[in-house]
């Protein structure tokens, strides 16, 4: 049985992209939603997918909050103009 390997430079890149996530978002975030569209941003810009789910109020089921994922297609935009590589609009 054996787990997939991560090697130790991409577990520093990691690191080192969610050190840039937690600076950006003590400079911009303003909001619940911004906090979830920077943070995909840097996943994708490090070539990574992910998400981040959430507990609903009862403690019992995960409710999916942003989807960082590589598209082929143009990155989506929202009402607000924001231009985001995430799976759901920011």
């Amino acid at each position: 049985m054996s787990k997939p390997a991560i090697k130790r430079d991409q577990q520093t890149e990691l690191l080192h992209a969610l050190n840039a996530v937690a600076a950006l978002l003590q400079l911009s975030a303003h909001s619940e939603n911004e906090i979830f569209c920077v943070s995909c941003e840097q996943v994708v810009a490090m070539g990574l997918r992910g998400g981040i789910s959430l507990l609903d109020e009862s403690s019992k089921r995960l409710v999916v909050r942003a989807v960082a994922e590589l598209r082929q297609s143009p990155p989506t935009t929202s009402a607000s103009g924001r231009s985001s590589p995430c799976g759901r609009l920011c």
